[in-house]
């Protein structure tokens, strides 16, 4: 069963959604905050649309119980921060959808997405982030394509995806031209590619693969010629 409201003009999450939805679409609206335990009846309900709200505040365990969701859609929306116990309980998710938020800090403790175990793709494009903290995918073990492009990001640390399988799949930069054709203003991450070797190295072995366009240097820099020696550091 599905459960559509889209275009409602809610300002909060309806409480009379059926329990034997397997699908709520309640983007287009005027939503602002996910209470805690909103959704805990959901439990057989595997995607969630919350795209295009005002979203900006997303409670402790407000996803909890939905333990059969595999796509959760929150982007469009104005989420700032990422914080601990936000998907707690989302064991099952396979797609994070976080785009075009406001997005400039992920916490730092690194439970934050411990419940995650199954999360193939996680969206981050078009934020606010200018630095991701080492560890903070240790508990993603299964991710396998991650998007970064427009954000404030100028380097990424090698103990980011330790723990994530190869072949990794990351989207770093947006190509200038995908701006002109839209005729909006580029979006994409000043890369310092000296801090960045170690990237070359994995690209080089094929462990680490770009979706699509390789990092966008600053400096007048080039990743094609970038070069580095056999351990990933700059000669």
């Amino acid at each position: 069963m599905k459960f559509y409201r889209t275009h409602w003009g809610l300002t909060q999450v309806p409480t009379d959604i059926t329990y034997r939805a397997c699908e709520v679409d309640l983007s287009h609206n005027a939503i602002t905050t996910i209470p805690t335990d909103i959704f805990s009846h959901l439990w057989e309900c595997t995607k969630l649309h919350l795209k295009f709200n005002n979203i900006s505040s997303i409670e402790s365990a407000a996803f909890i119980g939905m333990e059969s969701l595999e796509r959760l859609m929150l982007n469009r929306n104005k989420i700032s921060a990422i914080e601990w116990g936000m998907f707690e309980g989302l064991t099952s998710l396979q797609y994070l959808i976080l785009s075009y938020n406001h997005i400039a800090n992920i916490s730092l403790q690194r439970e934050t997405f411990t419940d995650l175990h199954s999360l193939r793709y996680l969206y981050l494009e078009s934020n606010r982030l200018t630095n991701i903290t080492p560890g903070t995918f240790d508990f993603l073990h299964g991710l396998h394509h991650i998007y970064l492009w427009g954000n404030k990001l100028t380097g990424l640390s090698p103990d980011l995806c330790i723990n994530q399988p190869r072949r990794f799949l990351i989207r770093m930069s947006k190509p200038h031209r995908f701006s002109a054709w839209f005729k909006k203003p580029s979006q994409t991450n000043q890369w310092d590619c000296s801090s960045l070797c170690w990237l070359k190295h994995e690209v080089q072995w094929v462990t680490i693969t770009f979706w699509s366009f390789p990092p966008i240097c600053t400096a007048g820099a080039n990743w094609a010629s970038l070069v580095c020696g056999d351990h990933g550091k700059l000669f």
